[in-house]
């Protein structure tokens, strides 16, 4: 059962409205009746309180039920009027109609049924109640919707729109009276998919929820402003029913343009990572940083730059094609922000640059700045001529792209560490492999030998096979130690310095055994070394001219343009014999180990020098070592 229905009966005849107020009111128990005897005292009523339902006759002397209604329709024109006449006039109930009334009765068919009557006002005073909660719902639903922070729309069942809230107008690049002044499928829209293809009609999101009823979420498609722009939205929608039928539809519309923008910029970086994945050399490295960052990213001012120690700071690598054009110098960076960025491992972010304390050159016409450091190895610096260019995708974006390449930086450089351990210990295997063969044979020889002629001696006490053995046993020394020369090389002194080729020459003559011969040193020069390889190349050397070059051989030490040479008066060596000295165990003469020249090159190629031999100006060898480092 509902409220009560208070109605507001208007009627000159005092009778006739204590018969309508008894009658009604038994008829339905919702209604509640007061009286007026004129629109006057009706006017005054409806001042002080509310009403749900009038009903007025018409025509009776001092009452004008039509006038009354007019007026009341200009202060309520919803409130439901029920107008009582004397007879059928067919102009009168036009001009009723027209002013608005409820219903329309005979007085004298009422006092017959008042019953009918009461129905009636209960039925409009209903019907009113439910438009004015549709009313006041719809009202609702439209602040509710004026106030969301994202775009909402409603286009009736012709696919029109009647409604935009503010947001719009950022989502939709139209002003709120614009946007309902057009249809779902306005050309101007240009609505494509994302691959730019129109998209058919019947496949839209208002098509397809009038169509079947049902909501849609996330239907993704592009648009175009007035301006030009193309933007990517994000639609969802759900029908408003009119019984069983689509009365309207309301969408939710976001701007998901940056973010796609982004997700694409995601996947294209995710493919550069496997190119820096592939990369063979910093080099490469570099340059797939920098061209991602200006393809990918859109930093079109942007460098790679490592830290070089022979150029004592950050060094340019790798720069956009943009930087090429617009720099006039690219600059190694030992001060200022990049160099900070690098030392202290930390992003940094400038709206504009010149607001930086360390900043490298004042005069710069750079604006916008980013600077991320790539662990030990360098910075990537983006720039931008703009002042605030750069938001915080940019900044994230970078981020990722920076710790990429200094994962691929650090790959490289453990694969370079690992090759370098591996070759080493591939040169170990080797020089083991040698050890084992000489000791196999080499030395078993000579003991062979000494045991044989020490059982001569023992058998004949001829002792000229004990002098014999001596010297054999002396040979066997003179071998190991240069075996034990050759198998530690890679082991000892690493550290380089400057060092003077001529007090390490003279200091390696003094521990020679070599009376009869002379040595002349042509000046001084300093050079990088490691003093004891630098010793031992000598001391070898000068064994070797000592040893090949006979009786009173002069030895000769002079210096290259990029190192020092040997040279020596003896017989020299035939020159398709000049590469296969250095090998190991090769020797000329039966008294050689075949280790002095094997040893001079692995020092040689451990200072990454070079080493040839030529005839000297005597006729004799020559041994040039180039390549070398003035240490001055």
């Amino acid at each position: 059962m509902g409220r009560d229905i208070r109605l507001l009966l208007v009627d000159d005849d005092a009778e006739f409205r204590h018969a309508a107020t008894e009658s009604l009111e038994s008829a339905n128990d919702r209604l509640r009746v007061d009286t007026a005897s004129s629109p006057d005292d009706a006017r005054s009523r409806l001042r002080d309180e509310a009403y749900d339902c009038v009903v007025s006759g018409h025509a009776a002397p001092g009452t004008d039920g039509l006038a009354f209604l007019e007026d009341l329709r200009e202060r309520d024109p919803d409130l439901p009027f029920v107008l009582l006449v004397d007879r059928d006039d067919e102009s009168l109930r036009e001009e009723a109609v027209s002013a608005g009334v409820t219903d329309y009765y005979r007085r004298d068919h009422v006092r017959s049924t008042w019953g009918l009557l009461a129905d009636r006002i209960d039925d409009a005073v209903t019907a009113r109640e439910a438009t004015t909660a549709v009313s006041q719902q719809r009202h609702r639903l439209e602040q509710i919707l004026k106030t969301v922070p994202s775009c909402v729309v409603q286009l009736d069942s012709d696919g029109r729109f009647v409604f935009a809230n503010q947001r719009a107008e950022q989502v939709l690049g139209l002003e709120r009276e614009a946007v309902t002044d057009r249809t779902y499928n306005d050309p101007e829209w240009r609505i494509r998919d994302l691959e730019g293809d129109e998209i058919p009609d019947e496949k839209l999101p208002f098509r397809r929820v009038v169509d079947t009823g049902e909501p849609i979420f996330d239907f993704v498609h592009k648009i175009q402003w007035p301006e030009g722009d193309e933007r990517v939205l994000s639609v969802s929608g759900a029908p408003l029913f009119d019984g069983e039928s689509v009365d309207s539809v309301v969408f939710s519309l976001t701007d998901i343009t940056d973010r796609r923008y982004r997700e694409d910029r995601l996947i294209r970086l995710h493919e550069a990572s496997r190119d820096l994945y592939d990369a063979d050399t910093t080099e490469e490295i570099a340059d797939i940083t920098s061209q991602a960052a200006a393809e990918i990213l859109d930093f079109e001012l942007n460098g790679v730059h490592l830290y070089d120690e022979e150029a004592g700071g950050l060094a340019p690598v790798a720069v956009s094609e943009r930087t090429e054009q617009v720099a006039d110098s690219l600059v190694t960076f030992d001060q200022g922000i990049a160099w900070e960025v690098y030392e202290s491992g930390t992003v940094r972010s400038y709206a504009d640059i010149r607001e930086a304390p360390e900043l490298y050159d004042p005069e710069t016409d750079m604006r916008s700045g980013l600077y991320f450091p790539l662990g030990r190895h360098g910075v990537l610096l983006a720039n931008s001529k703009q002042p605030d260019d750069f938001g915080e995708t940019d900044l994230w974006l970078g981020r990722l792209l920076a710790a990429n390449a200094t994962t691929a930086f650090d790959r490289i450089e453990r694969e370079s560490l690992l090759r370098s351990r591996t070759n080493a210990l591939a040169a170990q295997n080797r020089r083991l492999d040698e050890f084992a063969s000489v000791v196999a044979h080499d030395l078993r020889s000579p003991l062979h030998k000494a045991d044989s002629l020490l059982e001569l001696w023992r058998q004949t006490g001829d002792e000229s096979h004990v002098d014999e053995a001596s010297d054999t046993l002396s040979k066997m020394e003179t071998l190991i130690d240069d075996l034990l020369s050759f198998a530690r090389q890679d082991t000892t002194e690493r550290k380089t310095e400057p060092v003077s080729v001529r007090e390490a020459a003279e200091r390696t003559w003094k521990t020679l055994s070599a009376d009869a011969a002379a040595l002349s040193i042509d000046g001084d020069r300093q050079i990088v070394a490691a003093p004891s390889r630098l010793n031992r190349i000598l001391a070898n050397l000068f064994d070797n001219s000592v040893r090949h070059g006979g009786e009173g051989v002069t030895i000769t030490v002079g210096f290259l343009e990029d190192g020092f040479y040997v040279a020596d008066d003896g017989p020299g060596i035939p020159p398709d014999e000049r590469t296969a000295v250095f090998e190991t165990g090769y020797s000329s003469t039966d008294d050689g180990t075949g280790f002095g020249l094997a040893i001079v090159r692995r020092a040689v190629d451990a200072h990454d020098w070079e080493v040839t031999i030529t005839e000297s100006d005597a006729g004799g060898s020559r041994f040039e070592i180039t390549g070398v480092e003035s240490g001055e």
